[in-house]
């Protein structure tokens, strides 16, 4: 199997060689390693020379418009026939590649070819699988099938590079649920989706860059949902009926922890909504 390994990365000097080691580590390296950096001109020198401390690593720079942008871009420059993203902060396992195909040889056997085959990660010390999605959005649900989970957890992902032909990642998604939107798009084109216990990789969360995300989560995941029940689903009254709830629930958690963001992550995942609608309903 040709795995293209692609890592976008913003400003994570230590994490991204942390990250490229554990990948050499490895019984079984990738087809490609490919790393896409988003960061900021005075810190983007001191990553590529990390990176070009490893010769199988090919270094980009990348569009410096959020992670789905970078994980489009980084797609367009890869060329295995299946791709496995993994963050900047993230380390992949030293069987993740051998365990990851096993899977899919096993499991192709079984579904066919339009699989996607995802594992779990231990998240700061703690063990992560997919999780689906309650009505407001959050991803703390238990599958009622964990063999066949309608959600991903992302850096323990295999993907046919076939889904890319017909799906890409969102843009409008800058951070956050990015990973929720491709698999409503591969479900939709009628991937399979099969879960790996074998498949374990470590993911330290970084601290670089938090403080950026917290509001943005905030307007993503309301867009995201005002897709999944009035785009995806179609269901345009359960759409109108998230709007209130899920406005009501964000006013009060603003006022409790007197953050002030309340109307301006409403508006602007309102307009993002209609900006989609507009561009792509009928595709869907």
């Amino acid at each position: 199997m040709r795995i293209s390994l692609l890592i976008p990365t913003r400003n994570r000097l230590e994490e991204i060689e942390r990250n490229l080691r554990a990948v050499f580590f490895g019984s079984i390296q990738p087809f490609e390693v490919i790393v896409s950096d988003d960061s900021d001109d005075e810190i983007a020198p001191e990553i590529e020379r990390v990176a070009k401390k490893f010769s199988e690593v090919k270094y980009v720079r990348g569009p410096r418009n959020g992670l789905s942008a970078n994980r489009n871009w980084l797609t367009a420059r890869s060329s295995g026939d299946f791709i496995v993203f993994v963050d900047d902060d993230a380390q992949v396992d030293k069987n993740y590649f051998k365990n990851i195909t096993d899977c899919y040889n096993k499991y192709s056997q079984l579904y066919g070819e339009k699989i996607i085959i995802t594992g779990k990660e231990i998240r700061n010390g703690t063990e992560v699988t997919p999780c689906e999605l309650t009505f407001l959005g959050h991803q703390k649900k238990i599958p009622q099938d964990l063999k066949h989970p309608k959600t991903i957890v992302i850096n323990s992902t295999l993907f046919p590079r076939d889904l890319f032909k017909q799906a890409q990642f969102d843009e409008n998604l800058h951070y956050g649920y990015d990973e929720v939107d491709i698999m409503c798009q591969a479900q939709i084109l009628g991937y399979n989706t099969v879960f790996c216990p074998e498949a374990v990789n470590k993911h330290n969360s970084s601290f670089v860059n938090r403080e950026l995300y917290a509001e943005i989560l905030e307007r993503n995941r309301i867009y995201e949902m005002l897709k999944i029940y009035g785009i995806y689903e179609r269901k345009h009254l359960k759409c109108l009926v998230y709007f209130i709830i899920a406005s009501l629930h964000l006013f009060i958690h603003n006022i409790k922890f007197k953050k002030f963001y309340f109307l301006r992550e409403i508006a602007q995942a309102l307009k993002m909504f209609f900006d989609f609608k507009k561009k792509y309903y009928k595709a869907y």
